[in-house]
């Protein structure tokens, strides 16, 4: 099973230094490529701290062994909700309202207490 990355998961492992790798011992690591377009929005145009968060993350996500995919929108969540609808898949996601709408096509991955991966 593959393990979906959305922008906010991957700015909270960073932001709280878990390692992206960690993520593998729960399936194949993907990331859409319309999550790095997120990034690099917001390593421009966002927040001080975001900046260098998003900056990290590229460099880190670019260096790891994930596989990059195409959705088939450029809205990030809806583009996942549309893959989850025809992959089985594990979200890893901070986003409740996401997870709500995909309860029952899929499984998640969630970041408790700042540091545990738990599924």
């Amino acid at each position: 099973m593959k393990v979906i990355l959305d922008t906010n998961f991957i700015m909270e492992l960073i932001k709280n230094k878990v390692d992206i790798d960690d993520v593998k011992k729960y399936g194949g690591v993907v990331v859409p490529r319309q999550v790095f377009i997120e990034l690099e929005k917001i390593s421009v145009e966002g927040e001080s701290r975001d900046r260098r968060v998003a900056e990290i993350a590229i460099k880190i996500l670019e260096k790891s062994s994930v596989e990059i995919i195409e959705l088939d929108k450029n809205y990030v969540d809806l583009g996942i909700e549309i893959y989850a609808e025809k992959h089985p898949i594990i979200l890893a996601s901070m986003d409740q309202s996401l997870k709500k709408r995909l309860k029952g096509k899929a499984r998640f991955l969630e970041l408790k207490a700042g540091k545990k991966l738990v599924l």
